[in-house]
């Protein structure tokens, strides 16, 4: 048995795909017919406690009927003189248990009764319902439940006017009722029907007529909590726990329109289910058994397959161990199909042989090729070093000329910016020098105007030699690091280009007394050339695009997180189709002798690399608006990573 559970045992498989197909199936068809038997037994039952329901209610209304009929027949026949017929009516008719008579004051005239009753003529009924309700409506009325007599009987009452000044009240035995409700059985042997009144409390149960005489309550049961106090599943199959014996029942209620009671038909779940029970049990059992059975012949129809395959499998070893010539290696099996399956594997073994061979062949013949192939891919790649190498050095060496035709161009326009600053200085320095010459010729100098010309000559010097530290500032290969006010650093670079920028008449605007002063930790001169390269940039388009009123706007600003510059012209914008490729290496619009594409790029690297900040422009309604973002709390240890 242990080899049956092996596992990928061919012979565990054969077992349990036997036992499946033979369980599933059985499980299945089971299951789906208890299923419909179940539920059929289920509509069937809802069917009967339904029909059972219909007579219940046709009965008491019957009840109703009758009780109502005897009280118009008593009406027709009434004469106060003469009441002796409602003897033989409460003999006849043993609903009706008694029968009073009362005046207009609610006061007893006389009664009849089957049983002795603890009232006596003249008793004042006056503050009664029953009564009351006649009185005020002039209409016949049946009462709720209430005591009645020395052996405390649960009665109902029928109240209805006789004539102008009597009124008669026909009281009901419920015990009666509870006597023609017994009809319904179960099968146990108790009975199906119970009736509550409006205020919840037992009036019909034949198996416990005490909850009627003792006034039992349903308040506190699972059915009223559940399904009455809120009125739901009225009409329809229901489940609830039994009121005496705490069991499971199945059931349906309704109301009685007349009277108002509510009418409960039920049955037990057990009894019920009792034969499906014995059926599920008996279906189990023989589940059970087929399963055995199956097992017991799947091992069976198993060990029929797996032997004789077995023992093909030790033949097949054999073989595989010699030559496929070698006869004495093959032996005939009496299975007609084991046979052929022999015979094709000793036919594989030759093919195998033959490719094996053949793929050996092959195989030296590959090596070969590889050997050669790979040879040449060696020498390719060490060409293709040598190559690559020539041209990074090729690439470095350009480069490193356009870097230094950019410097050069960026050195041209410092000399240009240098002769336009000391044009106005060296202007003043001839003028104070030849004043003093011609008015010493003409003996006309005065001891006053040599000072007032020397100061004038000093000072223009002065600006001079100012204007040349600015310059060697901004063109210091090596940078410094310092803590610099921003304002200040903005406002050296703008007197750099604004005499260039005046001479081609462009007005430059800025805010830097706007906003506190601003101290940033940087490298000094960074900042000053990506301005100094937005400024000549937006100078060229304003002067490629003749603008006449040409200007240019610096602002800045700060947020929580970074200080903000603004660079803006009225040069009409960056056309849209380019505005996203300013910033890369070699772009530019002017022609190849005028620009070379990499004062942008070099700017976008400056604050997005060293300075840690943002570069961009946007269009606005006059024209391109660079803005650069740096960092507030920017520190040297950022700028040197």
């Amino acid at each position: 048995m242990q080899n049956i559970f092996k596992l990928n045992s061919l012979k565990n498989k054969v077992i349990l795909y036997f036992i499946l197909v033979v369980f599933i199936p059985l499980v299945i068809s089971t299951a789906f017919i208890l299923f419909e038997f179940y539920y059929s037994k289920l509509n069937y039952v809802l069917d009967k406690h339904k029909i059972v329901l219909a007579q219940t209610n046709k009965k008491t209304d019957e009840i109703i009927d009758n009780v109502e009929n005897i009280a118009q027949y008593v009406k027709k026949h009434y004469s106060s003189s003469d009441i002796s017929f409602l003897e033989q009516i409460i003999e006849l008719e043993p609903i009706v248990s008694s029968i009073l008579i009362l005046n207009n004051e609610g006061t007893l005239l006389d009664f009849r009764s089957s049983s002795k009753l603890n009232i006596f003529k003249g008793y004042d009924y006056s503050n009664f319902e029953l009564y009351k309700y006649v009185i005020k409506n002039e209409q016949p009325y049946w009462s709720n439940t209430y005591i009645r007599g020395n052996d405390y009987r649960i009665t109902i009452s029928y109240s209805i006017r006789l004539s102008k000044n009597h009124i008669a009240i026909f009281e009901i035995d419920l015990k009666q009722i509870n006597i023609l409700m017994e009809e319904f059985k179960n099968k146990d042997n108790s009975h199906m029907v119970r009736m509550i009144d409006n205020k919840f409390n037992f009036i019909v149960n034949p198996d416990f007529y005490n909850y009627v005489s003792q006034r039992k309550s349903i308040l506190n049961s699972s059915m009223y909590n559940k399904y009455i106090k809120n009125n739901l599943y009225m009409n329809k199959q229901i489940n609830f726990i039994g009121h005496h014996k705490k069991f499971d029942n199945i059931g349906v209620y309704n109301n009685h329109n007349r009277l108002k009671w509510i009418v409960i038909v039920r049955e037990s779940k057990t009894d019920i289910f009792e034969s499906f029970y014995n059926i599920l049990y008996i279906i189990l059992f023989s589940i059970l058994l087929i399963t055995i059975i199956s097992i017991f012949i799947a091992i069976k129809l198993s060990s029929s397959i797996i032997n004789p395959l077995k023992r093909f499998t030790t033949k097949i070893e054999k073989i595989a161990k010699c030559s496929y010539l070698d006869k004495k290696c093959i032996e005939n099996n009496q299975y007609g199909e084991i046979q052929k399956l022999q015979n094709s594997f000793m036919l594989m073994q030759k093919e195998i042989e033959n490719r094996e061979n053949k793929l050996l062949i092959f195989n030296n013949r590959l090596e070969k090729e590889v050997e050669i192939k790979t040879q040449e891919l060696v020498d390719i790649n060490n060409s293709l070093e040598l190559r690559v190498s020539k041209e990074v050095e090729k690439n470095l060496q350009n480069e490193k000329q356009i870097m230094e035709s950019v410097k050069m161009a960026q050195m041209g326009e410092m000399i240009g910016n240098i002769a336009h600053q000391w044009r106005q200085p060296l202007s003043v320095i001839s003028t104070s020098a030849s004043g003093i010459k011609v008015k010493y010729e003409f003996g006309l100098l005065e001891d006053k105007d040599l000072p007032e010309s020397m100061d004038s000559i000093v000072k223009s010097t002065k600006f001079l030699s100012k204007t040349i530290d600015t310059f060697r500032d901004y063109l210091k290969e090596k940078k410094e690091i310092k803590n610099i006010l921003v304002q200040d650093r903005i406002k050296a670079t703008i007197n750099i280009v604004k005499a260039s920028l005046k001479s081609y008449d462009i007005d430059i605007k800025e805010n830097l007394d706007s906003i506190e002063d601003v101290y940033i930790t940087m490298s000094t001169g960074e900042l000053d050339q990506v301005i100094i390269n937005i400024i000549n940039n937006a100078k060229d388009v304003l002067v490629e695009r003749d603008i006449e009123d040409r200007k240019i706007k610096l602002e800045i600003s700060k947020n929580e997180n970074y200080f903000i510059i603004s660079i803006e012209d009225n040069g009409g914008g960056v056309p849209n189709d380019i505005k996203d490729k300013i910033f890369e290496p070699y772009f530019t619009t002017k022609h190849q002798s005028q620009g070379t594409g990499l004062g942008l790029n070099m700017s976008y690297k400056i604050i997005t690399k060293s300075l840690k900040g943002k570069l961009y422009v946007i269009n606005s309604d006059i024209g391109a608006k660079f803005f650069i973002e740096i960092p507030l709390d920017l520190n040297k240890e950022k700028i040197e990573n």
